[in-house]
């Protein structure tokens, strides 16, 4: 599979996975920088791949990774904001953790970064 069918097929998935947790919660899907409010907070919920193939890691394959946008992470910090945090393979959910936008140990960044999801599952302990 191509990287950017790969990217492509990642992106769908986790729209997917997103909305029904969304679903899953009760909440509705807001038109702003994050997706949803959860008891008054803004809550973003943030999926990936358990594991995705990659050609360029020597056993072909790595841990899924959780992007990051610096506006929405700014707003979260700003607005007392959560993350929820999904991990799932082909749509199935395998973990989910809720975190404090607080607690997202990320350096300041003016682009997307993207974390392998288990270094977010760290930032929980």
């Amino acid at each position: 599979m191509s990287r950017t069918l790969s990217n492509t097929t990642a992106s769908r998935n986790g729209k997917a996975v997103e909305k029904s947790l969304l679903q899953y919660m009760g909440l509705s899907h807001e038109q702003s920088p994050v997706d949803s409010t959860l008891e008054g907070h803004p809550l973003e919920i943030k999926s990936c791949q358990m594991q995705i193939i990659d050609s360029h890691n020597s056993n072909h394959r790595r841990s899924g990774r959780i992007v990051f946008e610096p506006e929405q992470h700014r707003y979260l910090l700003e607005h007392g904001g959560i993350y929820a945090f999904v991990v799932h393979v082909n749509k199935v959910v395998h973990h989910t953790r809720m975190i404090r936008a607080d607690l997202v140990k990320l350096p300041d960044f003016s682009c997307n970064r993207s974390v392998p999801w288990p270094t977010a599952r760290g930032w929980l302990s």
